[in-house]
């Protein structure tokens, strides 16, 4: 269970402060003490320059805890980046959607990694001094993720390049792939995405091009002190393996709406997005592309529309009494430019909030949390409206929450002693029923644990695990029954060790090819089904070896189902079988050959 990642965003107070807490581990799965620890705001709206960044390194046990990094001139925003590093062992990242967060203890399994130096010249060859490189993401060769980092990394992985055009960067030993952010006065922020291979050679930028243009709306309101973020993309030279470059730039418009951008990676330019912090809201008012020449001109003119007051009010159980400093997500659920389009506000004293949203021809999806106990939401399902005409308003109706309940109790091993630091699962369940919901927790030094806030007319299943062990068995907590006292009693005969083998059709191993052990719950299954509400992994990555073998390195509980997939990166067809954990043996399971197609 030590590569999983756990989610804790526990509401001190109501109003209050949510903390992000977590372990980080080491390559060997042990607590690593002193490592860094680093919280990030990232994503639109929020420019680099004023995104939150916020530190702290891990105790003796290796753990940590940190305030959500939530301040923004755009509102509060939740999408956050979780990174640790600590040097000589390794770095570890993952993207954290504090909106709806459904779990409770976060683990960073750090990567290993070592220094590395990259050369970057100008267009004509020569070397580049004072460039600021930024690792973005990279890709290790044994799995098939991007590992990423966070919008704005500390050093080793931001640094400036020397007289020679060298930097040295925290890069993986089994590194694949890499971006790179180059950023200079001259040539703008270029990244370069190259193979490892291509990392002996120097990485060259490319001549920039030159956009200006302004704003144009009905309401000369609306032009002035917004934020306009391009991308750029050159076009690939040949299809062979090379070097990719894509620009990006953010430029604010002056009191009329205009802007220019001094350099920008030429190619296809597309605006993204547009925002402001303060004045009224504005948004796209129609899709923007052109094509940029290398130390070209482009000119633009960019539509910009108002948008529509969505307002309502979050209130407890049917008394109607106002719930202050709750977050509040708004989202658009359409087929035009605009779906996907979120923002996050917090209510005020009185209970109410208010935004402002893009006209589109859809619906606006109202969500809140997370949440302080003991209290959740009286429906499970987000509150949906038609949108309606541009300059109208949208009054949503009340939010209501409702008083959950908490169960306590202790994590005891077959030998009826405490379990600490055990993770500790619950989920409502019922068909048709609202509020069906997944909780996680940790136990803390003593084994015990407090979990919830759950429905209390739902019935709840529980279980528990630890790094070796998990229990024999799920737990039913039927409505109106004792919620305190709780025992879950985990044992290593709960536990099996998944392992195997691919080959093709005539029976020869299939070396060097990766596969997937990952969690298998299916939409909508586990509002029926106990043992599939209480998933206990996530994915787990492995490379088979010269003889076709692969061997999951965590074992797993026997309860649940999950799936087993390959990833067919030697040209064979994909194949993806479901085990169910009630059929798996206890300790060391050896499954039956997985017979691989070639892709036709």
């Amino acid at each position: 269970m030590s590569s999983h990642l756990f989610l804790l965003l526990a509401a001190l107070t109501f109003p209050g402060e949510y903390q992000i807490r977590g372990v980080v581990r080491g390559p060997d799965a042990q607590p690593v003490t002193g490592a860094d620890v680093w919280l990030v705001t990232t994503g639109n709206p929020v420019p680099l320059e004023e995104r939150d960044a916020l530190h702290t390194t891990t105790d003796q046990e290796g753990r940590f805890a940190l305030p959500l990094p939530v301040h923004s001139p755009y509102g509060r925003n939740f999408q956050i980046d979780a990174f640790a590093f600590k040097p000589g062992v390794g770095i570890a990242s993952t993207y954290v959607d504090a909106r709806s967060p459904p779990l409770h203890t976060l683990t960073l399994r750090l990567k290993a990694c070592a220094p590395d130096n990259v050369t970057i010249v100008d267009p004509s060859g020569a070397p580049l001094k004072d460039a600021r490189v930024t690792v973005s993401n990279m890709t290790a060769r044994s799995e098939k993720f991007i590992q990423l980092l966070p919008a704005s990394p500390p050093v080793p992985f931001r640094s400036q390049t020397d007289a020679r055009g060298e930097v040295t960067l925290e890069l993986f030993k089994s590194l694949s792939w890499v971006n790179l952010d180059v950023e200079t006065p001259q040539f703008g922020i270029q990244r370069l995405s190259a193979h490892d291979s291509l990392l002996e050679s120097p990485l060259s930028l490319v001549r920039p091009g030159k956009v200006r243009g302004r704003l144009v709306a009905d309401d000369p309101k609306l032009l002035a002190g917004v934020l306009v973020s391009f991308q750029s993309q050159m076009e690939p030279q040949s299809r062979r393996l090379a070097v990719s470059v894509k620009g990006r730039a953010d430029v604010r418009t002056d009191a009329e709406g205009r802007f220019e951008v001094a350099a920008l990676v030429p190619g296809n330019v597309q605006v993204v997005w547009i925002e402001r912090a303060t004045g009224p809201s504005v948004f796209l008012g129609a899709d923007v592309q052109g094509k940029l020449q290398p130390e070209g001109i482009l000119d633009i003119e960019i539509p910009v529309i108002g948008g529509v007051r969505v307002s309502g009010a979050v209130v407890q159980d049917e008394s109607g009494v106002p719930c202050p400093a709750i977050p509040v997500h708004i989202s658009i659920r359409s087929d035009d430019r605009y779906s996907g389009s979120s923002r996050t506000v917090l209510t005020d004293r009185e209970g109410h909030y208010e935004t402002f949203m893009p006209p589109a021809a859809g619906y606006v999806m109202l969500e809140v949390g997370p949440l302080p106990d003991p209290w959740l939401p009286a429906d499970a399902s987000p509150l949906n409206r038609r949108i309606p005409a541009a300059g109208d308003e949208l009054a949503m109706p009340d939010f209501i929450l409702q008083r959950g309940t908490s169960l306590t109790g202790k994590v005891m091993d077959a030998n009826a002693r405490p379990v600490p630091y055990a993770y500790v699962q619950a989920a409502t369940v019922g068909i048709g029923k609202k509020n069906v919901r997944r909780v996680l927790v940790e136990s803390d030094a003593n084994g015990s644990f407090t979990i919830g806030p759950m429905d209390p007319d739902l019935v709840v299943a529980m279980m528990a695990s630890n790094d070796d062990e998990a229990s024999a068995a799920v737990l039913m907590v039927e409505p109106g029954k004792a919620r305190l006292g709780i025992v879950l009693r985990i044992e290593a005969a709960a536990m099996a060790e998944v392992s195997g083998r691919l080959v093709d059709t005539e029976g020869h191993p299939v070396s060097r090819d990766d596969i997937v052990l990952d969690s298998g719950m299916d939409s909508g299954e586990w509002e029926c089904d106990a043992v599939r509400a209480l998933q206990p992994i996530s994915s787990q990555f492995v490379t088979t070896d010269a003889q076709g073998k692969y061997a999951f390195p965590n074992r797993i509980p026997r309860l649940g189902r999950y799936w087993l997939q390959t990833l067919s990166i030697n040209r064979f067809a994909r194949k993806r079988l479901v085990l169910e954990g009630g059929d798996l043996q206890a300790g060391r399971q050896s499954l039956e050959d997985i017979v691989l197609e070639r892709e036709k």
